[in-house]
């Protein structure tokens, strides 16, 4: 085999190294508008806590300039949790969290009242969009947003009913599997072979 094809294949198996970055997503309305977070590309979690059956979410880090009342609304949408359609989408609540200096810069979403699954070691979001809503779903206005335009994309991680983090930073790309990683390695040592 060509001496070539080594640094070709160092690069592939670097590319499967699991990697986090931040998200690209989208803050739309709020000032007196229902808010929407929409979310273009499905997002991927790894080293989540396991277990968890219902009041699980996300924090979208530094989402906005400030606010110094905290403010909380259902929401609801088309992103969910999972493989699934429609009802796992859920109703949950949006609302601010992290008060450093009086300004409330992070963003949650929680969902407590569909039918998320359960969560796993890995987990992921679906594409789709969340908007402030009462509890009818009806579009509900969002008074104090100020949204983070100049800070994007955004770190997002998984949390708790208590909105303690619970997962690595969301990527997405999906974490990739060992058998990609072994045949990687596998390919590697062909090569060298062949070259001896």
């Amino acid at each position: 085999m060509r001496t070539h094809l080594l640094p070709l294949l160092l690069f592939l198996l670097a590319g499967l190294l699991p990697g986090h970055a931040a998200v690209n997503l989208s803050i739309s309305g709020g000032n007196g508008t229902p808010l929407t977070v929409t979310f273009p590309e499905t997002l991927y979690f790894s080293n989540v806590t396991t277990g968890l059956t219902t009041g699980y979410g996300i924090v979208i880090q530094d989402a906005f300039s400030g606010n110094s009342t905290n403010e909380v609304h259902f929401h609801g949408g088309t992103a969910g949790w999972g493989n699934s359609g429609g009802t796992t989408s859920g109703t949950g609540i949006f609302g601010f969290s992290n008060a450093d200096n009086h300004l409330l810069t992070n963003l949650q979403l929680v969902w407590g009242l569909g039918d998320e699954p359960t969560t796993t070691a890995n987990m992921k979001l679906r594409a789709g969009t969340r908007t402030s809503a009462d509890g009818s779903a009806t579009p509900e206005n969002f008074l104090l947003a100020v949204p983070n335009v100049t800070d994007t994309p955004f770190s997002v991680f998984m949390i708790d009913s208590a909105g303690n983090i619970i997962s690595d930073e969301a990527s997405n790309v999906p974490e990739p599997s060992w058998a990609a990683l072994a045949l990687a390695a596998v390919a590697f040592f062909v090569v060298r072979r062949r070259r001896a």
